[in-house]
């Protein structure tokens, strides 16, 4: 049994219930199939001849697997049948790979794989095929004994079970001592700030629409696994039947981050906006609800939830999972992630350590645990999980009270109050003190707010302690132990004031220090390093001696990159960089107790008493950043004190501001240039890229040049922040705007019109008035038309001025041609239309262009004349089985296929790989349909072979003697 845990302990009041309920909700996950075995053997039809150097069939398909999943696949290979088609049927969540090896931008990468990935799980027969809109991966119920072939795809980098379900349950077991509110969310120090103009996602169960948000609550979203949709206030009402006790989880979490002074007590940014996604049914809506939030602009999210299923992905030494993975590009996109750690950290009144599991235990997550009373208590929330991570990390980050009394009912009335404890309430806290310091500088990428966060927390171990000691002893560190075993009752000997580390992390949340460093300048420094001999200096001064410093060294993971097929080597930018800093005492000498090394950690700190007044130094350095892929490692530098750049040995590179012209949707690439007065030589690294875009690789063109590639959007302020580098010293950060190419305005027809282009046919352009344009990401916003792809014969030059002067004017648009600009006003009628007639969903409104309007043909997206792959067609009553009877010639039984040309009226060939039946079994048949101009198309059917044809009766003796053949019959009169 798989177990999906929320962090939350509820006391529900319900008004038709006489009975009080004590507890925490806990989720159980209920596998789909039988239990575990070991991965051994060949998946099914798969026959592959490796090279020499290349993994075998067997370790290629268990590679992409997440841990355990692909014994569970073939464990339940002959499980219980689903749907009218007899096929067993499993939920994947499918991660593509962001680098072909081309060196194009990983975004246009990644939309091209999930596109591919798409189309060839339709041809294995996959239901509920869902693209991310975002983020990089497809979702689908994929035939269990086609599964093991999609990690044979080259575009896939990794799969994940999307099947673990979660159910809520009370624990009645025990109840704790509350925090009273004024304790919990007290505003004092918040300097007039309430969040206003940030967006929260609440990734939880749904909520109500009480008085405590008014019009703050944007959208609800249901993320089942046939996609995103919206849900109203009424549906949720609806479908609600345990009333407060499943909404109510996400309710109360929502009033914690945002309830208005109309609540019972206000949330601690009760000016936020929310979305609320439920993430409580199946593992699926995970990853579907953050790209949704993306999607809809939001800058953080809480997740209160944890998963055991996924504990074993939480040692990064060991394996990965398709939902840190995922999790990893979101913050990567600059979403800031938070969760709960989770309430398993008491068992029979004995503390259990390393208890915290996903998601709060993946790299990117701010995890939070709990307290039992107002900020700066030692008294821990005996609930709470706690560290180390099973591989030695130090978690949580930071702790939070975890008790709540009185939330506002859920009507709006006390009728159903809520009473609740555990670090489900920990982590809103921490999610609505981030929207206070996004609020203060909406220019803090994820990893400042955390280094904010984490900085501006109250400590609460002893008065010297370094993130060096956690891992090697070391006798002048008071966190000091010899070696930190992630085990659930840690030794004796274990010093008190680690024990504190894996309870609390870096201390209590303090929101008015953590907005007081953001607002102070040069608290929080974003730095870079581009390689493993590259380092970063910074400088700090103490005004006196005795005075207690906190340094915070934190990074985050980056967006994957891909996997080879051939031979499963990570050469995209999937960072594994472990960054170090030392400090030094106004004299030059290494301060031990201000270091900050270990080797697993993506946070170190170092709190220490200034020996003496001066000025210190702190020097970043790490390795793994040359494996990292082309663009370093980003980081966050934190402290209590002022930093400053530390004085250059040598001159800082230039480079400037700059504005590029783009047409949006259509790949380019961005040159970066810069100087340096001592003539050392300049790369170059992008500090922050446009929304919901993940950072590009940087690639080195020549001298003091280098490039990225980008498929612009055309949203209105998209930029890039470059800073320079020479080796030793950074330059100033400098901005790169991309600018759309500024098109007429007008007006645009709401009429829906598709015309399918072929070899034959022609566009026709017609007289017709300007037009206000229609995006794809934006419907119904006043963004300009810039993209149409036509597909189609003839010769119109790449550039060409198409003029019009009569009522009609027919033109045809070749491959390869990127723009064709207009010379009068014209209207199309045919828009975003694939050469064999299939709408990509782009587009479906008619557009009328106005002279010197422009529209961009196609790259790389678009097949035209002739070039695509023939329609294949399955015939019978059942698309994807037959059943033959056993002896049978095959192509006398099979209904066969039909092939039709996308194009061209092309003649066919058609294949299959068997021919006749002998065995009573199951067959997987391939057939392919090549045309004329070598255009090929496959497509799978399952044959099950098994004598179905029941034995017509043969009438023997005249009609009162019904005697099937075979029979035994005497004739009458001699009976015995």
């Amino acid at each position: 049994m798989e177990e999906f845990l929320l962090n939350l302990s509820y006391l529900v009041v319900l008004a038709s219930v006489a009975v009080v309920l004590l507890g925490g909700y806990e989720a159980l996950a209920q596998d789909s199939g039988s239990a575990p075995a070991d991965d051994t053997g060949v998946p099914p039809g798969l026959e592959i001849t490796p090279a020499d150097d290349a993994k075998s069939a067997d370790e290629l398909a268990r590679l992409k697997f997440d841990d355990g999943f692909y014994s569970k696949i073939q464990n339940i290979t002959d499980g219980q049948a689903q749907g009218e088609d007899s096929v067993r049927y499993y939920g994947v969540i499918i991660v593509v790979s962001r680098d072909n090896g081309d060196g194009a931008d990983p975004d246009y990468a990644a939309r091209h794989n999930k596109k591919e990935v798409a189309r060839q799980l339709d041809l294995l027969g996959a239901r509920n095929i869902v693209q991310a809109d975002v983020l990089s991966f497809v979702t689908a119920h994929v035939p269990v004994d086609a599964i093991p072939q999609v990690s044979l795809m080259g575009e896939v980098y990794r799969i994940g079970d999307g099947e673990i379900k979660m159910a809520p349950t009370i624990d009645r077991a025990k109840s704790y001592t509350h925090s009273t509110p004024e304790d919990l969310f007290a505003a004092s120090g918040l300097r007039g700030l309430n969040g206003s103009g940030v967006i929260v996602g609440v990734l939880d169960s749904l909520a109500y629409h009480d008085t405590a948000f008014g019009d703050r609550v944007l959208k609800q979203i249901k993320c089942p696994f046939s996609g995103c949709v919206e849900v109203s206030r009424a549906q949720i009402f609806a479908s609600d039947r345990l009333g407060v006790i499943f909404g109510g989880h996400g309710t109360g979490v929502s009033q914690i981050i945002g309830a208005s002074e109309l609540s019972k007590n206000n949330g601690i940014a009760p000016g936020v906006s929310l979305i609320h996604v439920e993430g409580l049914g199946s593992a699926v809506s995970i990853p579907l609800g953050i790209d949704a939030l993306l999607k809809e602009g939001a800058d953080i999210v809480n997740m209160s939830f944890t998963s055991r299923t996924l504990q074993p992905s939480c040692n990064i030494l060991r394996t990965v999972s398709s939902y840190s993975i995922i999790m990893n590009e979101a913050a990567d996109r600059g979403l800031v992630m938070v969760a709960g750690s989770g309430n398993s950290g008491l068992s029979g009144g004995v503390v259990q350590y390393s208890t915290i599991s996903a998601p709060a235990c993946f790299y990117n997550i701010i995890a939070v645990g709990g307290l039992s009373t107002r900020d700066g208590s030692t008294a821990m929330y005996d609930g709470s999980s706690r560290g180390p991570i099973l591989d030695k990390r130090l978690k949580p980050d930071l702790v939070a009270p975890a008790v709540v009394e009185k939330l506002s009912g859920t009507y709006g009335t006390d009728k159903n109050m809520i009473v609740g404890s555990g670090t489900s309430n920990a982590g809103p806290l921490v999610a609505g003190a981030a929207a206070i310091l996004l609020q203060a500088d909406p220019d803090l990428a994820p990893v400042d707010v955390r280094a904010a966060l984490l900085l501006g927390a109250t400590w609460m171990g002893p008065a010297e302690c370094t993130s060096a000691g956690y891992e090697r002893s070391d006798s002048s560190n008071g966190c000091s132990h010899a070696k930190q075993e992630p085990d659930r009752h840690l030794a004796s000997s274990t010093p008190e004031a680690l024990q504190t580390l894996n309870n609390v992390g870096l201390g209590a949340l303090n929101t008015s220090n953590a907005l007081r460093y953001v607002l102070e300048p040069a608290h929080i420094r974003s730095g870079h390093l581009a390689s493993d001999s590259d380092t970063a200096r910074y400088t700090f001064t103490v005004p006196e001696a005795g005075i207690q410093t906190k340094i915070i060294l934190t990074w985050l993971r980056q967006s994957h990159g891909a996997i080879s097929a051939l031979d499963g080597v990570d050469r995209g930018a999937y960072t594994v960089a472990n960054l170090d800093f030392v400090t030094l005492d106004p004299e030059g000498r290494q301060l031990g107790k201000a270091s900050g090394r270990s080797s697993v950690q993506n946070t170190e700190f170092a709190v220490f008493t200034a020996p003496q007044a001066g000025t210190y130094t702190v020097i970043v350095s790490g390795t793994g950043m040359d494996e990292a892929g082309k663009r370093g490692q980003r980081f966050a530098l934190a402290s209590t004190h002022p930093l400053e750049g530390a004085p250059a040995s040598n001159n800082p590179p230039v480079t400037h501001d700059r504005s590029v012209t783009i047409e949006p949707g259509s790949p380019i690439k961005i040159l970066l240039a810069g100087t340096d007065p001592d003539g050392d030589s300049v790369s170059f690294y992008v500090d922050k890229g446009p929304r919901t875009d993940a950072v590009p690789q940087v690639i080195p063109a020549g001298a003091n040049t280098s490039y990225i590639v980008h498929t612009p959007t055309g949203r209105p302020g998209d930029s890039f922040t470059v800073t320079p580098h020479d080796g030793t010293e950074e330059g100033a950060p400098v901005t790169i705007t991309l600018v759309p190419e500024s098109l007429p305005t007008g007006t645009v027809s709401d009429r829906s019109v598709m015309h399918v282009i072929t070899d034959t046919d022609t566009l026709e352009i017609q007289p017709g008035s300007a037009q206000r344009g229609y995006s794809r990401e934006f419907p119904g916003k006043d963004y300009p038309v810039t993209r149409l792809q036509l597909s189609s014969a003839g010769m119109i030059e790449p550039g060409a001025i198409i003029r019009t002067g009569s009522d009609t004017y027919t033109v045809a648009i070749p491959d390869g041609t990127r723009r064709v600009t207009f010379a009068g006003p014209v209207t199309i009628d045919s828009v975003m239309i694939f050469a064999k007639g299939i709408d990509t969903g782009f587009f479906q409104r008619q557009k009328t262009t106005s002279e010197g309007m422009y529209v961009s043909v196609g790259y790389k997206d678009v097949p035209t004349g002739d070039e695509d792959t023939p329609d294949i067609f399955l015939r019978g009553t059942n698309p994807h089985h037959v059943n033959p009877k056993t002896g049978a010639v095959y192509g006398d039984v099979d209904p066969g296929v039909i092939c039709i040309d996308d194009a061209g009226s092309d003649g066919f060939r058609s294949d299959s790989n068997l021919t006749s039946i002998d065995t009573k079994t199951r067959f997987n048949v391939m057939y392919t349909c090549q045309d004329d101009r070598g255009n090929v198309n496959s497509t799978m059917r399952t044959v099950i072979v098994d004598d179905v044809v029941p034995t017509a009766p043969t009438r023997i003796g005249g009609k009162n003697k019904n005697l099937d053949t075979g029979d035994s019959f005497r004739p009458k009169g001699q009976c015995e």
